[in-house]
């Protein structure tokens, strides 16, 4: 499920995951060139207000990547 990254938009809140990437650092560059392709949609939300909101914008992996 995608809550694990947060909503894209809430800059105050990279969620857990994207917090971990970051930890990685430029490391994690060639891991995500190509998945700024990938226009693939991703994971769904769980929840209330975030899966409304999150699943409506139909965020493709290449947003997650790019963000």
């Amino acid at each position: 499920m995608a809550n694990s990254w947060a909503l894209l938009w809430e800059v105050r809140d990279e969620g857990p995951l994207g917090i971990r990437l970051l930890m990685v650092g430029d490391d994690a560059i060639p891991a995500l060139r190509p998945l700024l392709a990938d226009e693939r949609e991703s994971m769904r939300y769980l929840g209330s207000e975030e899966a409304t909101v999150g699943n409506e914008l139909h965020y493709r992996i290449k947003d997650y990547a790019a963000s």
